[in-house]
């Protein structure tokens, strides 16, 4: 691929990155929604006799473990786009019988 340096810069860690196609990001979005979940329920049996700042925090904490493993995803499925089009960029140029360049 054709990059200024700082393109590249932004490129390596996608190229590098190591993609599986298990579903790993449903476990941290399971996590996340248990913990707002189970914060809501503490919080209305009446448990947790008077919450105050810590139901919004635990609420928080809940949607930043769902937000992380969204992000996580969207990450991975950029990584395994990128690395399909370098590798398909190589074939391309190992078969025109170029120098892949980086």
């Amino acid at each position: 691929m054709d990059f200024t340096q700082e393109e590249q810069k932004l490129l390596r860690p996608y190229l590098r990155m190591k993609v599986k196609d298990g579903r790993g990001w449903l476990v941290g979005v399971a996590v996340g929604v248990l913990i707002c979940a189970a914060t809501i329920v503490v919080s209305l049996t009446g448990v947790w006799r008077q919450p105050g700042p810590y139901f919004l925090f635990a609420i928080v904490v809940g949607l930043v473990v769902i937000e992380q493993s969204m992000d996580h995803r969207d990450q991975t499925r950029l990584a395994r786009v990128l690395q399909k089009y370098d590798a398909a960029l190589k074939e391309r140029q190992e078969a025109q019988g170029r120098e892949p360049t980086r």
